[in-house]
């Protein structure tokens, strides 16, 4: 149950960040409102070189760190993958040793009876252990 929940809790972790090109309309029009903001934020004019070279530098960075945000949640997921079919072939080991018959040995001592005819045994006990 603890293994489970630590799952449960890495699978969380691991976001889904949409690239740029994944993004649809309405996400990248917000997204370059936002830009936009940043480089109004700095004081720059709109419409200026210097907030052209603004929104072009964001973007690039936007671009790239959601592209990095995406190759470290492939990675991510890959090592949960990896980890899962670890323990999936920890267990099915475990399961191959433990479900083997363990044999021991096993010492046996027969004894005779009280019982004689003509100084032969009639009957034996056989005891095991």
């Amino acid at each position: 149950m603890k293994r489970l929940l630590v799952i449960a809790a890495m699978v969380a972790l691991v976001g889904c960040t949409k690239t740029v090109e994944e993004m649809s309309y309405k996400e990248r029009n917000e997204l370059a409102k936002k830009i936009a903001a940043i480089c109004d934020g700095q004081g720059l004019k709109p419409g200026s070189p210097q907030s052209a070279q603004c929104v072009t530098a964001e973007v690039q960075r936007e671009v790239y760190s959601r592209r990095q945000a995406r190759v470290r949640e492939d990675n991510a997921r890959m090592a949960l993958a990896a980890g899962m079919q670890g323990m999936s072939n920890t267990y099915r080991a475990n399961a191959a040793v433990y479900s083997q018959p363990t044999y021991r040995p096993i010492t046996c001592t027969t004894t005779p009876r009280s019982t004689f005819v003509g100084g032969t045994p009639t009957s034996y006990q056989t005891s095991c252990y």
